[in-house]
């Protein structure tokens, strides 16, 4: 009864209040693109360096690395999916990504995630507070000598998006992380 009555007192208020809600649930949305492409930006610099092969891979990917704040791992692989070269030393060798997510990543620039990754734990966290072993990985071809293909992989724990947007929606319950948007009557 009381929502119904004070919904009856603020009809007139209807738009304003739509308009305000549509502009708060857009300010995450825009921030999002905003940071992802920012990220795409960056592995196209990184493999633009990579492919004019002006100093090692290794360092490349450790230069690059320092400018991507967020991202806690740059590496190489080859169409199988093999790590030839990471600024984690211990996923060199390794074949441990999606069969589905390397095939798309080697056709196309490749966003796959979020999802379950215990190496993103193993890792470590980076820039944000939280973490955990939720991923985002980005996928970026490049061809590292003529015929030489390769893919360019960045990994991201999800929890930096999770920051991002509470920095921005609102009240953070900083023991949890948690983000609230509180209304009063």
């Amino acid at each position: 009864l009381s929502m119904g009555w004070a919904c009856w007192l603020n009809r007139n208020r209807y738009v304003v209040m739509e308009h305000t809600f549509e502009s708060i649930a857009n300010t995450p949305i825009k921030l999002l693109q905003q940071w992802v492409k920012r990220q795409w930006t960056q592995l196209e610099s990184c493999r633009s360096q990579l492919q004019l092969l002006d100093d090692s891979a290794e360092n490349i990917l450790r230069k690059s690395l320092q400018a991507m704040g967020d991202c806690t791992e740059l590496f190489l692989i080859d169409e199988q999916g093999v790590v030839i070269t990471s600024t984690y030393a211990q996923r060199i060798g390794k074949q441990d990504l999606h069969t589905h997510a390397i095939k798309a990543g080697f056709a196309a620039p490749f966003l796959h995630g979020p999802y379950k990754d215990l190496q993103t734990l193993a890792i470590g966290k980076r820039s944000s507070a939280f973490h955990d072993q939720i991923t985002l990985m980005f996928y970026l071809p490049v061809e590292l000598a003529p015929g030489n293909k390769g893919c360019l992989c960045a990994r991201i724990p999800n929890d930096v998006l999770g920051d991002l947007i509470q920095r921005e929606a609102g009240h953070i319950f900083s023991e949890s992380g948690d983000n609230y948007l509180f209304m009063v009557k």
